[in-house]
């Protein structure tokens, strides 16, 4: 029942944060923000998918999908690529 809870914390704190203004609080401490590709803002939808099944895709393959950012020329981890996403410095 407590990792449920968790869970269910979690998916709150990243999918509103993130869909509301594509950032989460952390993000905000470090000047940074999720975009779509085409510089428009995220839905809660796109932000949901982004952060769960995306995020679990890019981790459970040994990490290397958040790996991919040092090496990508967009700087674009599986799960930017999967959501049509950015990160961008502010």
């Amino acid at each position: 029942m407590v990792q449920l809870f968790g869970f269910v914390l979690s998916f709150i704190y990243y999918v509103f944060f993130t869909g509301y203004c594509g950032q989460t609080p952390g993000k905000m401490a470090l000047r940074i923000k999720v975009i779509r590709r085409d510089g428009s803002a995220l839905s809660y939808g796109r932000a949901a998918f982004r952060e769960v099944p995306a995020k679990f895709i890019s981790g459970i393959i040994f990490g290397i999908g958040y790996l991919m950012v040092a090496f990508d020329d967009q700087k674009q981890g599986l799960h930017d690529r999967m959501a049509d996403t950015y990160v961008i410095k502010l």
